[in-house]
């Protein structure tokens, strides 16, 4: 195998390769990338048996071939070399790689290709292509309430619920929820649970490609970004029926400025319990009041202006949970629906972009008495 490109090209492929490396792992074959040159392609290949992802890019194929070269020595090595054309050759078991034509020249020692494991296969996935930023919005207003609750794995992804006209993204951990839909027209329909790791591997190829292509199996879910291609195993286990805890309807509705009231609970919740992140929120007429008082720490209190009308209610929330959801919407003002002290409330954008739809969910605290 012999090929050449150039340093900046061949870096950004590895880099994007790594991210699939395990960082430990009782397979050595592992820690390689598997390369090939054919067809005046490059592609790279890296899997921890659960991830997998493959980029291709063009260069200067002289003799094809594949061969699995130490992934993380190669990478430090690239990043090292300076911005030229760097030529990669394959005699036996040793590759070698230099740039200046020979003025650096370095070797590694590679192994058997046969050894890496195979990429999984899609002779009977269903597929769907959507516009790649509606996909980073969907994901990104979702991917925050991922469980971490290892006792409940099927909490630990993000469900994709496909039909004919929606596409959503769900994500929940017992104690707030956050769904995103995007309204079009859809060949497949599908459940599915996608780890975050995936997911937050395709944020990261997300700049400049306009279309994400997606294909799905029973086992595993295929996406397609430019160049790139991200396989993931999927989460086995039947998601929470979710909608069951989402209010059919509100006695109290309130709208208030996202960044202000953001704004509010961060101040307030520097000085909430480090481990419950208390905070008192009360809705008056006009207002939205924040308060927390802790033993041995301190205490707030903010008001917010907002369009609140109706009786006194106190309900406690996670200042954490409220954060993570002001955080993740861009809308100039939210909605807050409510019930009880003791029941969810909902959180949705003043206003929803073109063919989407937002909620969020986040279950209250009992306040002491």
């Amino acid at each position: 195998m012999k090929f050449s490109m150039m340093q900046g090209d061949l870096l950004e492929s590895l880099q994007v390769a790594a991210n699939a490396v395990p960082q430990k792992s009782t397979l050595p074959i592992l820690s390689h990338f598997l390369v090939e040159a054919r067809d005046g392609k490059l592609t790279l290949t890296a899997t921890d048996l659960d991830l997998s992802i493959l980029t291709t890019r063009s260069a200067d194929v002289e003799k094809e071939g594949r061969i699995a070269i130490p992934a993380r020595k190669l990478l430090e090595m690239v990043r090292e070399f300076p911005s030229e054309r760097v030529d990669v050759s394959v005699d036996g078991s040793i590759v070698t790689i230099s740039f200046g034509k020979g003025i650096g020249r370095f070797h590694l020692v590679t192994a058997d290709p046969q050894d890496f494991p195979q990429i999984p296969k899609f002779e009977a996935g269903k597929r769907f292509t959507l516009p790649l930023v509606q996909f980073e919005r969907a994901v990104e207003r979702t991917i925050y309430a991922v469980s971490a609750d290892d006792m409940r794995p099927e909490m630990n992804g993000v469900l994709f619920q496909l039909n004919k006209e929606r596409f959503s993204l769900v994500a929940t951990n017992g104690h707030r929820l956050s769904r995103m839909s995007v309204s079009g027209k859809f060949d497949a329909e599908a459940d599915i649970i996608v780890p975050p790791k995936a997911l937050n591997q395709v944020l990261r190829l997300a700049g400049g490609i306009e279309d994400l292509r997606v294909t799905m199996s029973k086992q595993y879910v295929l996406f397609e970004v430019g160049g790139t291609r991200i396989y993931s195993r999927l989460i086995e286990g039947a998601f929470p029926n979710y909608e069951q805890v989402i209010p059919k309807e509100s006695k109290r509705r309130v709208t208030v400025n996202r960044q202000d009231f953001a704004a509010a609970v961060r101040r307030v919740a520097i000085l909430a319990d480090s481990i419950t992140h208390q905070v008192k929120v009360t809705l008056q007429p006009k207002e939205i009041q924040i308060d927390v008082d802790t033993a041995g720490v301190g205490g707030g209190h903010e008001t917010v202006a907002a369009d609140s009308e109706g009786e006194r209610l106190d309900i406690g929330f996670n200042a954490v949970y409220l954060q993570d959801i002001l955080r993740s919407l861009d809308s100039d003002t939210i909605v807050i629906a409510f019930n009880t002290a003791t029941s969810a409330a909902v959180v949705t954008p003043g206003m929803n972009a073109e063919g989407e739809d937002v909620l969020c969910l986040v279950m209250p605290l009992r306040l002491p008495e």
